[in-house]
């Protein structure tokens, strides 16, 4: 990371565009926005979530922000900016504390289609679960991502790759896409309003992104706690890097430690006025 310094944030919410910053340079002051921010997104199937408090907005933009608008976070630094979070609006208010407008959003990602997208076919004879399982995809109503490329490749349970008496598959495709992917021994979730479908323990192509001192890690990485059988995690924290989204592999380099792990969970918080502008990480061994 060239930039740790120079903050940025942009939020898009339809055709609104609202965006600040916070250099060096330029210590906070009553002109500068001030924007607040916790994405929490993980590798379950529930829906990643998101809140926002952005202060003094002007009176049209408070009037033209309303509920299930799509919102896009996008944050970091001067010339290295990623998206951090993709979704719609759940709950929104305006809320004056003393002299402040501070407009509150709590967002999900693909959480409408979480809870309510339904899917219903009947299916004659020999029909593949693949085949089954491609329609559920496209039934959830959000984007496939790399969805149809495992399902291409997958191998399905012994004795389940084929609905030999034909089927009628009915019920909300939430569920039915967790019967049917663990059933191949796969994991899903939704990433950017978009579907991820990985083995168990393993990355998506993306590159290893290499946390250190020099690169922003922040600390030490520690080792949490295991639980029965539950994975022992790795828990590091950075100067806020979007590049970090559940599933993606990377590279930490500590003095006692090295080697490369997945994100399992993220949460990046932030705040232009204040000192907060990290991203906190739980993996495990790749």
């Amino acid at each position: 990371m060239s930039n740790m310094f120079n903050r940025n944030i942009a939020v898009q919410v339809g055709t609104i565009r609202i965006s600040a910053s916070n250099t060096n340079e330029a210590p906070k002051t009553s002109a500068m926005l001030r924007v607040v921010f916790k994405v929490d997104k993980g590798l379950n199937q529930e829906p990643n979530k998101s809140e926002l408090s952005i202060y003094n907005l002007s009176a049209e933009h408070r009037r033209q922000l309303q509920k299930t608008m799509p919102l896009i976070i996008e944050a970091g630094y001067a010339g290295n900016s990623s998206i951090i979070f993709q979704g719609k609006i759940a709950y929104l208010s305006n809320v004056r504390e003393d002299t402040d407008w501070v407009t509150k959003i709590h967002c999900g990602d693909g959480q409408n289609e979480y809870i309510k997208a339904r899917f219903a076919k009947s299916y004659g004879a020999n029909t593949s679960v693949k085949q089954v399982l491609i329609d559920v995809v496209g039934a959830l109503g959000v984007g496939v991502g790399n969805a149809l490329e495992k399902i291409a490749g997958m191998k399905a349970r012994e004795g389940f790759d084929r609905f030999t008496k034909g089927v009628t598959v009915n019920g909300r495709v939430a569920d039915l896409l967790q019967k049917y992917v663990s059933s191949c021994g796969l994991t899903w979730s939704i990433q950017n309003e978009q579907l991820q479908i990985l083995e168990p323990g393993q990355s998506t192509t993306d590159p290893a992104i290499k946390l250190s001192a020099a690169t922003g890690m922040i600390g030490s990485p520690e080792y949490g706690e295991k639980k029965g059988d539950q994975t022992v995690m790795l828990r590091v924290r950075s100067l806020l890097n979007g590049g970090l989204y559940p599933g993606r592999a990377i590279f930490v380099a500590a003095a006692a430690l090295e080697g490369y792990f997945r994100v399992n969970h993220v949460v990046h918080s932030g705040d232009t006025w204040g000192p907060e502008w990290t991203s906190d990480i739980e993996a495990s061994a790749l």
